[in-house]
């Protein structure tokens, strides 16, 4: 301190915590020698644009954009709440200063370089602001211990409706109610109250030597730190309290000492009117054990009535022995009921084993039998295998009702119990009142369905099997006769299928060796078999019609020296080209047929002008001396035709093909890369009789009328 100032020791000491409370709020603060950070706990640099906030309110007030920037938090403040197990991701601290309250995370490996953080520390904290699992908390938290404060005293009274709201996450509020029930583990403990409006959790660090349990029934109030349950959606799905110790729990209405020292209750009284009751205790009543669940429920019956009881306890007691149940009363269905009971055998125990009363279903929605064991009869329909306990749906009637066991590796007899079976079912009748119904009538309870709750598998008789002939087992057997049925007809479609599939392909194969039989491989021209019955089908039409028909006879030039110059497979691209040529230059009522090698025939139907077949054979010369391009290398070729027309005369396909190959020789004599007209003339010459001979003067006028002389390229 710059000045001393005199004043009592009384008011110094207030003036030092005022201080202590305000110095967050104050925005400019010397810096704090604080102790050096672990590596763990180290903080990232900030972007320098955002500002740093300095009150927990500011922090927890952030927008969920802002707080997504990661604005850096710089306060000092009280920690209300510390614990380690609290969160499994961070250290979680609950802080406040004189604006507010915020949880704070610090990493799980932590190691503080000067003293621990408890609740009371006062620290200065630094952090960055993140979204938190429900609302703004201050994470990367680096905590320093600059001195000792302590637990806020006053706090805001709160409900938990305003709980529910979610406007009071984090802050130091609190509730009051009554202690229903302590869960401790080897780290925490927590309070079940009961408050206005329902239940409250409220957790806190367990500290050894202490006992919690003494705080049951104990109408209490309690501080600390509000906190949410949320789901994975950051929805709010509750509220909970985290308290820092017993230091902030005050008890406002003793609780009953022991309570199985109280008097023991009538059954049939809880609930009833007292208008001298301030607040509920728990009850202490005394009866024949009827049921029990180890550590779900037990149920009694006294000299009045029957009462069940929702308890954690795993003691067993045998059916019929007396014991004594403590608990608080509860609304559940048409009579009330305990919960979280415990319960202890009666002294000089003996047994008072109840009988169960039979009843119909009639009764059992009266409500009377609520709570009380019954024995009643019904048709086993159903199970529900969905349900955590063994469930059996039965019938009886025009009701069906549901009957509970706890799920149990020896419930394998219930479930072998043939559906449709006639049961006899000893066990408690639970039975559920229709709120609807009942707020519609003047306030008497309407009962909507009730429930048996077995207490073993020897509580199920069966009084009646089904026939085997069951209305099940009918519909399963006509259900087989069809699908039998069903599957014969998809076999026998299937075979059809497939007998269809294998004829198609035995259809095509066919084709395909048939196609291969009349055509070249190399260039898929028809092969002389195919045209010779193509001819002699020409040759019929020509003679039924009076039509012309003209053979043409190809020989490429020269053919043999492509081959030994360039090779077969030269010789196989020219073959394929010229092919390619030859069908283009026809109709495609016409014929081009490979007669092997490098011999080509072509056949021209219905012939209106004699003389068409001479310009079919002009062209095709023209045509076919176009070079070949195979790669880099032209390859310059011709060919040699011969050419017979067919109008009037009645010939064999033999002599015609024999006329036609004379013709193409002529043509070969007379320098290639030319077509000859057959004449008559030249049948009388053979290429063993006049080899190398000149060509006629009347073939070279021939050629010269159809306007094809020697090609110049072809020599």
């Amino acid at each position: 301190m710059p000045h001393r100032i005199h004043i009592p020791r009384r008011r110094s000491i207030l003036v030092v915590l005022l201080c202590a409370f305000a110095a967050p709020s104050t925005p400019a603060q010397a810096p704090v020698q604080r102790d050096p950070p672990s590596p763990s706990t180290t903080q990232p640099t900030q972007p320098e644009a955002l500002r740093t906030l300095t009150t927990l309110r500011e922090a927890h007030s952030l927008s969920a954009e802002e707080v997504r920037r990661g604005y850096p938090i710089h306060v000092r403040a009280i920690v209300t709440y510390y614990d380690y197990n609290l969160d499994p991701r961070r250290i979680g601290f609950f802080l406040q200063d004189a604006t507010g309250s915020i949880y704070a995370g610090v990493p799980k490996d932590t190691i503080w370089p000067g003293r621990q953080p408890y609740p009371d520390s006062l620290v200065d904290v630094t952090g960055i602001s993140a979204p938190g699992d429900f609302a703004p908390i201050l994470d990367q938290a680096h905590i320093t211990v600059i001195g000792t404060s302590h637990l806020p005293v006053r706090a805001k009274p709160v409900t938990l409706d305003r709980l529910l709201t979610g406007a009071e996450d984090g802050q130091w509020v609190q509730i009051e109610g009554v202690v229903h029930s302590v869960f401790e583990s080897a780290t925490n403990v927590t309070l079940k109250i009961a408050t206005t409006g329902g239940f409250i959790p409220a957790t806190t660090v367990r500290r050894p030597g202490v006992d919690y349990q003494h705080l049951v029934d104990t109408w209490i109030h309690i501080r600390g730190n509000a906190g949410p349950i949320f789901n994975t959606n950051r929805q709010l799905t509750g509220a909970r309290l985290f308290f820092p110790g017993i230091e902030t729990v005050t008890a406002v209405a003793p609780g009953t000492g022991n309570v199985f020292d109280r008097p023991v209750q009538p059954v049939n009284t809880l609930l009833r009117f007292n208008p001298a009751l301030a607040w509920h205790h728990r009850v202490h009543v005394r009866g024949a054990v009827t049921l029990l669940w180890p550590g779900k429920t037990v149920c009694i019956r006294d000299s009045t009535d029957g009462v069940c009881a929702e308890t954690s306890q795993n003691s067993t007691v045998a059916a019929g022995s007396v014991i004594d149940l403590a608990g608080f009363t509860t609304l559940n269905g048409f009579k009330p009921a305990l919960e979280d009971a415990v319960f202890q055998p009666f002294p000089g125990n003996g047994s008072a084993a109840a009988s169960p009363t039979a009843i119909t279903p009639e009764q059992a929605m009266q409500g009377d039998r609520d709570s009380e064991l019954v024995s009643i009869d019904g048709r086993l329909i159903g199970r529900d295998l969905a349900a955590s306990d063994t469930t059996l749906i039965l019938s009886s009637g025009k009701f069906v009702f549901r009957v509970f066991l706890p799920h149990d590796p020896t419930n394998a007899a219930v479930y072998a119990i043939p559906i449709g079976s006639m049961l006899r079912i000893t066990g408690i009748c639970s039975v559920l009142v229709d709120a609807q119904e009942t707020l519609k009538g003047y306030g008497f309870a309407q009962v909507s369905q009730f429930s048996i709750l077995l207490r073993s598998p020897q509580s199920v008789v069966v009084l009646q099997t089904p026939s085997w002939w069951t209305a099940a087992r009918i519909g399963l057997l006509l259900l087989f006769t069809l699908a039998v049925t069903a599957a014969g007809f998809v076999w026998a479609f299937a075979l059809r299928r497939r007998v269809e599939q294998q004829t198609r392909k035995l259809r095509e194969s066919r084709e395909l060796y048939r196609h291969m039989a009349h055509h070249d491989s190399l260039t898929g021209l028809p092969t002389r078999l195919l045209l010779h019955d193509r001819l002699q089908i020409a040759l019929d039409r020509a003679r039924r019609f009076r039509k012309s028909i003209a053979i043409l006879m190809l020989d490429l030039d020269r053919f043999k020296q492509i081959n030994d110059s360039h090779g077969h497979h030269a010789g196989d691209l020219v073959l394929q080209i010229t092919a390619d040529r030859l069908a283009s230059t026809i109709r495609k009522t016409d014929s081009v047929a490979r007669m092997g090698g490098d011999e080509f025939i072509i056949l021209l139907t219905d012939l209106v002008d004699p003389t068409y077949a001479e310009q079919v054979a002009a062209k095709i010369v023209a045509v076919l001396s176009t070079p070949i391009h195979i790669g880099k290398t032209h390859l310059p070729i011709s060919v040699s035709i011969g050419v017979c027309t067919l109008s009037d005369e009645v010939v064999e396909a033999e002599v015609l093909l024999q006329r036609v190959d004379a013709a193409m020789y002529r043509a070969k004599q007379r320098g290639r890369s030319c077509f000859q007209v057959f004449t008559s003339d030249m049948l009388a010459s053979t290429p063993s009789t006049i080899p190398g001979a000149p060509t006629p003067p009347e073939s070279q006028t021939s050629a010269t009328l159809a306007g094809v002389g020697p090609s110049p390229s072809a020599h």
